[in-house]
This record gives structure tokens, C-alpha cells and sequence, in this order.
């Protein structure tokens, strides 16, 4: 059976039975009165609201219970732990969670969302205090790096793809260190801006990330070395029941298309097989050309 596809909010309640239909114009009603910064907009074929460019909260209606319900998540692209507590400390015991990261509040009828909206509304507001990437985190960056042909609309869409542009500038540019600003877009036209540092020592590279604001970010731009323009879709593939987080940039004018394939540890990186994935690929890992603000001489030298 083909399921349809939800252009708009509007198709998607249309698609629903009566009783549904009330039960979710209840819900997305309040949440938007509730919190009128967030985006609402279609994501996997659902109602789904983003705050500062990230999907925090999304409507599902299709499950084993036929129950409307609201998921909420971080998106597509932070790992998930199914084994630790999760991040949210006091969910008034309304929440089921799947993970660290992932949670469903669950509604029987009409009387039942009216009866908990009230607590749901405060649940939902604790949890998008929560950022869904850290205001100044550090991570491990070791991922493995290929040159792809590029990837169809209908794969990307499959991974359920969170696609933004994003614009580099770089601010320090050595053999050991970067400083660089990153100015995303998201497709509902929320932007998030980045201060990132990446270091590397004893050959592992690390990478620092600061939210900023826009004021900083003009400020700092007037010390630009280097810029770049892409466009980059990150997601979630699983390969031999291994989760990789994948980023697939479209640099601009389509002269290069990369992906970097990162996992937990080195051993599931390594474990990853090319062989395996649906496009043909080439790997550069190591190339240190393709490697931070290196890639705009790559990309000079493939439009000369």
C-alpha cells in the first residue's frame, strides 16, 4: 500500500479521522501558542516543530496503539544511547522514552489530551531547554572522509535527511589548528551560527563548537582568510547493524561531493564497508588536501 505524501500541515490533517484530526489541532494549537519561536513544518511525513534549525518534537499517528502521539527527539543527527538515563530529569512520569534522547508522550482520545495538556506543555517546555547540540561542546573528529558521485533526492529522503547551506569563513588557518565560523540555513529558514576550533594532536583531531550570535559573528568575519559556500545533508546510516553519522556536502557549483562516515569508536569507523554503499566511492582519508580549509585549494584547482 502507497502511503501518501504530506506537503502541508493542512494535507496532513485532512488525511486523519475526525477524532485524530481534533486531537492534534488541540495539541499543535496550544504548542505553537505555547511557544510561538518554534518552526512548524512537514518532516517525515508528519507535523514536526524545529527550534534554532533542529527538530525537537514530532507528531506520529501511524503506530501499533493507533494512538496520536508526540515524539520527541533531537533530530537526525545526534547519536542516541537506548542504555543511559535520559537527558530530561523530570518528565512528571508522562513520558516513555526509547533512549537518552528519544521520547513519546501518548494520547488515548480527545478528553485524554485535554486532560494533559497542561503537563504536557511544561514537559515539552523543559525539554527544548535542553539544546539539542550543546552550547560549547568538544567532540572527537576522526571520521572518514570519500569523494562520491551524488547522492539521489529519494536516498536522502529515505535517511530522512537534515539538509541546510552552509557558509565557512576561516579566521586561523595553520598545519595544526583552525578557527572558523559556520553560518547554517535550515530549509524552514532558521539559522544557526557556529564559532568552531578543530586541533590536532599526536594525529587525532578534536573540534570545538560555540553557539554565537549574530552580532559576533559579523564582528568577527571583518578577520575572514578563507570562505566557502556548500550545501550539506546530515543523517543517520546503518550498516550491519552499526549507526553512522554521515554529512554529505555539495560544494558549491558542484565541483566536489564528499561524505564523512563517523561512528562511536575507531573500531566501528573501520568497520564501515564501502564496498556496501549504495554509490560508488573513493576514500581520501588521510589526504590531508581534503581536510579543513585545505579543500578550498582542491576546489581552485578543479574550477582553473
Amino acid at each position: 500500500m502507497t502511503i501518501a505524501k504530506h506537503k502541508t500541515v493542512a494535507d496532513f490533517i485532512t488525511s486523519l479521522t475526525p477524532e485524530k484530526a481534533q486531537q492534534v489541532n488541540v495539541l499543535r494549537e496550544s504548542i505553537l501558542s505555547s511557544r510561538p519561536d518554534l518552526k512548524e513544518h512537514i518532516k517525515w511525513n508528519a507535523p514536526s516543530y524545529a527550534l534554532d534549525g533542529e527538530e525537537r518534537i514530532t507528531f506520529n499517528v501511524k503506530n501499533k496503539a493507533d494512538q496520536v502521539s508526540l515524539i520527541m527527539h533531537m533530530g537526525a543527527t545526534r547519536k542516541e544511547d537506548t542504555d543511559a538515563r535520559p537527558v530530561l530529569e523530570t518528565d512528571e512520569g508522562l513520558v516513555r522514552w526509547n533512549s537518552n534522547i528519544r521520547g513519546v508522550i501518548a494520547f488515548k482520545n480527545l478528553e485524554d489530551v485535554r486532560a494533559k495538556l497542561a503537563v504536557v506543555l511544561r514537559v515539552l517546555d523543559a525539554w527544548l531547554a535542553i539544546p539539542a547540540t550543546p552550547e560549547k561542546e568538544i567532540i572527537d573528529d576522526n571520521a572518514r572522509k570519500f569523494i562520491i558521485q551524488p547522492l539521489g533526492e529519494e536516498f536522502l529522503e529515505n535517511c530522512a535527511a537534515k539538509t541546510y547551506t552552509l557558509t565557512v569563513d576561516w579566521l586561523v588557518t595553520d598545519e595544526n589548528n583552525e578557527t572558523k565560523l559556520a553560518y547554517k540555513v535550515f530549509e524552514d529558514g532558521s539559522v544557526q551560527i557556529l564559532n568552531i576550533t578543530k586541533s590536532t594532536k599526536n594525529s587525532k583531531r578534536a573540534t570545538q563548537k560555540e553557539a554565537i550570535s549574530k552580532v559576533d559573528y559579523e564582528r568577527k568575519l571583518a578577520s575572514t582568510i578563507l570562505h566557502l559556500k556548500k550545501e550539506r545533508s546530515e543523517f543517520i546510516y546503518v550498516q550491519n547493524g552499526t549507526s553512522f553519522a554521515m554529512n554529505y556536502d555539495i560544494f558549491e557549483d558542484g565541483a566536489l561531493y564528499m561524505l564523512e562516515v563517523d561512528a562511536d569508536t575507531d573500531e566501528q569507523r573501520i568497520a564501515f564497508d564501502p564496498n556496501a554503499f549504495s554509490e560508488v566511492v573513493s576514500e581520501v582519508t588521510g589526504d590531508l588536501r581534503y581536510y579543513g580549509y585545505r579543500v578550498t585549494s582542491v576546489l581552485s584547482g578543479s574550477s582553473s
